[in-house]
């Protein structure tokens, strides 16, 4: 009776019970469960392990109360994009792609200052900044 059920759950059917048995609803709210404060919980750890900001990942951060584009652009250079731009790298600048001593480097430089002009000193530093930052 209750893979019966079960069944006319998954396929939305209509089921009916007799006197001999009784129903019992589930009443419950997600909340009271702490299935969205698990979940966050998750996402912060992964973020932790990831020693990615928590906010690059789309997480509730409640504690966060102002970021600037240019620092936004910086985090996610440092967290998000430089391990694979590292690699990237690395390989391109490998003997049997180049000639010996060629070294390959992204200029993150540009990708800082394309969007804040008014500011060259800072995205400069900024961008001094990502590349002595280590992984």
């Amino acid at each position: 009776m209750a893979a019966a059920w079960a069944n006319n759950r998954r396929t939305n059917s209509i089921g009916a019970l007799n006197e001999l048995v009784e129903f019992h609803g589930f009443d419950s709210d997600p909340s009271k469960l702490q299935l969205v404060e698990g979940r966050e919980y998750s996402a912060r750890e992964l973020s932790r392990l990831m020693d990615c900001p928590a906010y690059l990942l789309a997480i509730d951060t409640s504690g966060m109360t102002y970021a600037n584009a240019q620092q936004a652009r910086q985090d996610l250079l440092i967290f998000g994009a430089r391990p694979i731009l590292h690699a990237i790298q690395e390989r391109l600048s490998m003997d049997d792609i180049l000639p010996r001593g060629r070294h390959v480097a992204f200029d993150v430089e540009n990708y800082l200052t394309d969007f804040f002009p008014d500011s060259p000193d800072a995205a400069a530093t900024t961008a001094q900044q990502v590349g002595d930052t280590a992984l």
